[in-house]
């Protein structure tokens, strides 16, 4: 299998003929075997997936002549995998796969006369599921928990620093932990690492790619985002809680797209505006701007919502944080 815009496999093809090669996409550190395309290297400045193609080609072994070739009908199929793209033909030694757009396992098979089957996969390796239906209703929970607040605190309580650390810090109690996924269109966990080895206190259940608005992001740019929003309205001044202690304790260390994801959430509390408007400006610069080799930039975004996660702040010792998603448990804090 080539490509001109064929990724980096871990384990990559060949694949032997006459075998079933399964593609776990839970299997991580150590994924089955497979082809993979990654989204950085067919999307252009505007997000348009580009136009290309993979060849897929039975090697044989001795060759054979065009009328024992034609005896044995070379065939191909795909089996599995999202209703994208096309094979430029069915038939022969050698076929093409046009124009996929996007992401998923596409699984496919080979077959000759009086031979086993071959199976295998090509893999457009997806982030996790949508988060922006999670974050509107996280953002009506915050405001919620600001009204709770404001209405038990005195505006100098509200901005003390033992305070917001017990709200925002500890325990991971700001962020969004685990991996958001949907049963139909899972993620490949390989491409989206998550921390579920406990190595307290800072990043047991991070390190997920979700997709938000339509662009793979981490989903530490959601808790800088609501974090900022949050902490907009409890009066803190902007130059405090943007100094270098609170950006460098919650989300992603300091850098430009962890300030622009906090900076985002806080001029929407402050401002007002169209979150829809503000986030989709926020998630384009988000992965224009992370490093070329940032994880975020392999997966394709997925297009579903995430299955049920944990919105009453349970803790993460109960949470199977490689299957499940958690949202800030400050959220639902009542103190």
């Amino acid at each position: 299998m080539t490509s001109p815009v064929a990724g980096v496999s871990v384990n990559p093809p060949p694949f032997a003929g006459g075998q079933v090669w399964d593609f776990d996409v839970t299997k991580s550190p150590h994924p089955d075997k497979h082809f993979v395309v990654f989204y950085k290297d067919v999307v252009d400045s505007s997000f348009a997936v580009q136009n290309f193609s993979i060849k897929l080609k039975a090697i044989l072994t001795p060759a054979l002549s065009p009328s024992d070739l034609s005896l044995l009908n070379p065939r191909w199929t795909k089996l599995s995998g999202p209703n994208s793209g096309m094979l430029s033909s069915t038939t022969g030694i050698e076929v093409n796969y046009v124009n996929p757009k996007q992401g998923g396992v596409y699984r496919f098979a080979f077959d000759m006369n009086g031979y086993s089957r071959t199976e295998f996969c090509v893999v457009l390796p997806l982030a996790g599921a949508e988060m922006d239906g999670v974050m509107q209703d996280c953002l009506k929970e915050a405001d919620k928990f600001v009204a709770r607040m404001k209405a038990r605190y005195s505006p100098r309580e509200l901005r003390e620093t033992a305070r917001l650390e017990k709200w925002f810090v500890n325990f991971n109690s700001g962020d969004y932990v685990g991996r958001p996924d949907n049963q139909a269109t899972p993620s490949v966990w390989y491409y989206g690492q998550v921390q579920t080895i406990k190595n307290p206190p800072k990043t047991y259940g991070l390190g997920a790619v979700c997709t938000w608005k339509g662009r793979p992001v981490r989903m530490a740019k959601m808790t800088n985002f609501i974090v900022g929003y949050t902490m907009q309205q409890f009066g803190v001044s902007h130059f405090r809680a943007t100094g270098g202690l609170w950006t460098s304790l919650f989300g992603t260390p300091d850098g430009p797209t962890a300030t622009a994801s906090f900076d985002a959430g806080w001029y929407l509390a402050q401002n007002g505006g169209d979150y829809n408007t503000v986030v989709s400006s926020l998630v384009n610069y988000i992965w224009t701007n992370e490093k070329p080799d940032d994880k975020t930039k392999k997966p394709w975004p997925n297009p579903n919502p995430p299955g049920s996660g944990n919105f009453g702040g349970t803790s993460q010792d109960s949470m199977d944080l490689d299957r499940q998603y958690g949202v800030p448990a400050f959220l639902f804090r009542a103190d």
